[in-house]
C-alpha cells in the first residue's frame, strides 16, 4: 500500500503544480509518471499489482489529453467530447494486458429499477455541486437545443468515459491487489482531477460522490446507472443549474 500512497501524492503534487505553473508543466510531469507507471508494471513482481500500474497510465492519458488540447480553438462541449477519445483508444490497446472481459468492466445487465434510482441520484449530486462551483453554463441563455444535443454528448463522451474507466477499469483492478482499500483509494485519485476547479468544497463533494458510485458498483457489477447519473450532473452543472441560480 505504500506504493499506492506514493503514487496519490504525486498525482496530487502534479496536479496541483500544472494548476500553479502551467499546462506544459503538467503534461512534462503526467509523461514522467506515465514512465514510472510503465516501468512498475514491468518490474513489479505481484502479477495483480502490474495490471493496475497499467490501468492508471490511462488518468494520466485523460489529463495529457485535456491539457494538450487548446480550448480556446474549440467550443467546450467540442472538448470535452474530444479530450475523451484518447482514453477510448489507450482501453482497447490495454485492455488484452488488463484480462477485463466486458462484463468486468461494468457493462452488463443489471436490474433496472436499481440503477434507475442510482441513475437519479446525479440530480441531487449535481445540484449541490453546482452551489459549491458556481459553474459558467455552456451558452449565455438556457436553449433546449443546447441542453439536448449538448446534454446527449456529454454523457456519451465525458460521464460514461469516466465512469468505464475510474468505476469500471480501475476499482476491479484495485480490488485485485488492495481488496477492501480498493474503494478509498480509486475515489481518491477520482477527487484528485477536480483539483483543476480550485474549489475545496466541491473537490471533497466530488470525492464522496465517487465514493458513492463506486460503492454502487461493486454492489450492482454494472456501471450504467452510475454513468446516468454522472451525466446527469455533467449536464445541471453546464445547462440547468446556472440558469436557476
Amino acid at each position: 500500500m505504500l506504493i499506492e500512497l506514493a503514487y496519490l501524492v504525486c498525482l496530487t503534487v502534479i496536479e496541483i503544480i500544472g494548476i500553479g505553473i502551467g499546462p506544459v508543466v503538467g503534461i512534462l510531469l503526467h509523461a514522467g509518471l506515465v514512465l514510472v507507471l510503465f516501468n512498475l508494471y514491468l518490474f513489479k513482481h505481484d502479477d495483480l499489482g502490474q495490471r493496475l500500474w497499467l490501468g492508471l497510465i490511462l488518468v494520466s492519458l485523460l489529463r495529457i489529453s485535456s491539457l494538450a488540447l487548446p480550448l480556446s480553438l474549440l467550443h467546450p462541449l467540442v472538448w470535452s467530447a474530444v479530450i475523451c477519445l484518447p482514453v477510448w483508444v489507450g482501453i482497447g490497446l490495454l485492455r488484452p494486458h488488463l484480462r477485463l472481459s466486458t462484463a468486468e468492466l461494468g457493462l452488463r445487465k443489471a436490474n433496472r429499477a436499481g440503477q434507475l434510482f442510482i441513475a437519479l441520484t446525479g440530480l441531487p449530486i449535481g445540484y449541490i455541486g453546482s452551489l459549491l462551483l458556481n459553474p459558467q453554463p455552456y451558452f449565455p441563455e438556457f436553449n433546449w437545443l443546447g441542453l439536448l444535443f449538448g446534454g446527449a454528448l456529454l454523457l456519451v463522451s465525458v460521464a460514461f468515459t469516466e465512469e468505464v474507466l475510474f468505476r469500471g477499469l480501475l476499482l476491479p483492478l484495485a480490488q485485485r491487489s488492495l481488496g477492501e482499500s480498493a474503494l478509498p483509494f480509486v475515489s481518491a485519485i477520482y477527487a484528485a482531477m477536480y483539483i483543476g476547479t480550485r474549489s475545496p468544497g466541491y473537490l471533497l463533494w466530488m470525492g464522496l460522490a465517487g465514493w458513492f458510485w463506486g460503492w454502487c458498483v461493486q454492489e450492482t457489477r454494472s456501471v450504467w446507472g452510475v454513468a446516468i447519473a454522472h451525466g446527469l450532473v455533467v449536464l445541471g452543472l453546464g445547462f440547468i443549474w446556472p440558469y436557476l441560480s
